[in-house]
């Protein structure tokens, strides 16, 4: 028996080898990863950006 990540119960092997599932939780993962790295590159723009001196 296998224990899959992100499933719950147990697995044969060939189930979990067969099991097309794992390929969309790592486009799911890397979607996840993609819109973080994102938000970080606009935060680090944003935080690059000249400010006002008169109103700051």
């Amino acid at each position: 028996m296998w224990r899959r990540r992100g499933r719950t119960g147990e697995q044969l092997l060939t189930a979990a080898l067969d099991n097309p599932d794992g390929d969309a939780l790592y486009r799911d993962q890397a979607a996840r990863a993609d819109a973080q790295e994102e938000r970080r590159r606009a935060a680090e723009r944003e935080k690059q950006r000249p400010v006002c001196q008169r109103c700051g």
